[in-house]
């Protein structure tokens, strides 16, 4: 993941092993964009899938915000 080598190089390596990432289910999406040590919750949403919004990295931007919590 570029997040996790962007905030190394700027902040020092993660301390922990592993790093999951989960897309929360269709219909949970209160559960998205989380963050817990090694557990993040993305934030993928049935509404981004069409015009104009198709280009719009929220997944994405959603896994490196939280990650940088």
């Amino acid at each position: 993941m570029l997040s996790i080598k962007s905030f190394g190089l700027s902040y020092g390596a993660y301390p922990h092993p592993t790093l999951t990432v989960v897309d929360p289910a269709f219909g949970a999406s209160g559960s998205g964009g989380m963050e817990y040590p090694t557990f993040i919750t993305g934030g993928t949403s049935s509404l981004i899938n069409y015009r104009p919004f198709t280009h719009v990295n929220v997944p994405e931007e959603v896994v490196i915000h939280e990650f940088g919590h």
